[in-house]
Formats: C-alpha cells, sequence, structure tokens
C-alpha cells in the first residue's frame, strides 16, 4: 500500500450482548471468557443488569461518534466489536468495500490497559488474516489520554455538571473508570488516568471549582473508581469481566 492511498477510520471497544435474553448475554460473557463457559449465576446477574438499565447503549453511541466522525474527516469510519457484532473483521471489510487502504484503528478508551487493549491488536492480526489479500493497511493508536482536545472536553463536561450545584468553597473531583486497573501499586492506565485528572485541572481558564486545595497539608484528591451497576442488597456480588 501507498502513501497515496485512501484512509479510513475503525473505531474499536468492547461491544455489548445482541439483545436482553440471556442466551444472548451467556454468548456474550463466553466471548469475554475467551471461551470459557460462564457459571450461570453469573449470566442470571448480567442479565438482571442489562435488564435493570434497558441494554447497554455502547453499540449504538460508537456508530453515532463514527458518523459524526466521518462528516468531519471527509473519509470512511466503522466500528469493530471486540467481543460482539458488528467485529472487528466486519468494520475492516466495510472499510475495504469501501476502497480504503490505509485505516487508523482507535481503541475508544483514552488510557491503555497492556491486559485489556493488548487483544484489540490481536484482533485486529486475525482480522487480516481472515480477510487475506483484501485487507487494509491498519497502524492501532496508542493511548490519547493526554490530547488537548480530550482534555477540554473533560473539563467542559466537569464544569457543566459542576454548574448543577451551589458553588461549594472547593470540589474535590473524582476520575472514574470502567477499566479493572488497580490504583496500588501503580500501574500505566492507572498513572494515565491520574494524568487525565491532572490536566483537566490544568485547563487554562479552569472553573474554580476545579482548582485543588491550596493547603499544605491537603492534596488534590483524583480516585479511581469503577462505575458499577446497581447491586442488590444481601445478595453476593459475584466476580465478573467488565460490562458495556
Amino acid at each position: 500500500m501507498t502513501a497515496a492511498g485512501r484512509p479510513g477510520v475503525l473505531l474499536m471497544t468492547y461491544g455489548s450482548p445482541a439483545s436482553l435474553d440471556r442466551e444472548d448475554v451467556h454468548a456474550y460473557l463466553a466471548r469475554v471468557r475467551a471461551g470459557r463457559e460462564p457459571d450461570p449465576e453469573l449470566v442470571d446477574e448480567f442479565t438482571r443488569r442489562y435488564q435493570v438499565i434497558g441494554g447497554s447503549p455502547l453499540i449504538e453511541i460508537t456508530r453515532r461518534q463514527a458518523g459524526a466522525l466521518a462528516a468531519v474527516l471527509g473519509c470512511p469510519v466503522e466500528v469493530g466489536m471486540r467481543f460482539s457484532e458488528p467485529s472487528i473483521v466486519a468494520g475492516l471489510r466495510a472499510l475495504a468495500v469501501a476502497g480504503v487502504d490505509r485505516v487508523a484503528a482507535i481503541i475508544l478508551s483514552p488510557q491503555y490497559s497492556p491486559l485489556l487493549m493488548k487483544g484489540y491488536a490481536q484482533a485486529v492480526e486475525e482480522a487480516q488474516l481472515t480477510l487475506g489479500d483484501d485487507v487494509p493497511d491498519v497502524t492501532v493508536a496508542g493511548a490519547w489520554h493526554e490530547d488537548p482536545a480530550f482534555v477540554a472536553a473533560l473539563a467542559r463536561r466537569v464544569i457543566d455538571a459542576l454548574a448543577q450545584f451551589p458553588p461549594p468553597p472547593r470540589t474535590q473531583t473524582a476520575t472514574l473508570s470502567h477499566e479493572p486497573v488497580p490504583s496500588e501499586p501503580p500501574t500505566p492506565a492507572s498513572n494515565q488516568i491520574r494524568d487525565s485528572g491532572s490536566r483537566t485541572r490544568a485547563e487554562p481558564a479552569p472553573d474554580p471549582r476545579l482548582t485543588p486545595p491550596s493547603s499544605p497539608n491537603s492534596d488534590p484528591q483524583s480516585r479511581n473508581t469503577r462505575e458499577r451497576a446497581p447491586h442488590p442488597p444481601g445478595r453476593p456480588r459475584p466476580r465478573h469481566p467488565v460490562t458495556h
């Protein structure tokens, strides 16, 4: 492929069950677990959680992102789910049909966790083998947690959220991550999450509520927390992969 070829973009993320049916949730969990059969209790609990929230909006949101990005870039943009349809193979095939021969594949997680993200590169390689000679050249983008546009967007979202509350004398902001990354000992991903929080607070002309406390005995708080679906009291919480 030459540098003069037609470019395209593949947006990649986890995926979600095809429906709220228990069978579809079971199939999704089995793919997330690399083919290992999920426990029936785990399937029941995840089915309940997806039903509580009315199903995951992840795929539809990713499709809308792809449409918006295509309008800005003026080139084909497709989506590829790692554990569900539309798959990474399907996304690359659609780009090839559109005449694309150079693809920027972007993992829609700003921070890069080797534990999770290396699977995307493997999935791209497997898709290239499946497509054979028709496959475009693919470059998988790395972490983008420090990109100025991303940091500015984070700051705007935080400011908009804080505007819904009376201005307190000081506010501590938590950085939420759905990735299962431990804070101790620090990992590349947990450090990147902290970096995103620090850069958000340092965004030019920040809202004063984003300014960390100035007391020498106070440390700016930027906690990593995991977003969880509601869990009924009295029921043991199962060990499980990440829900999207």
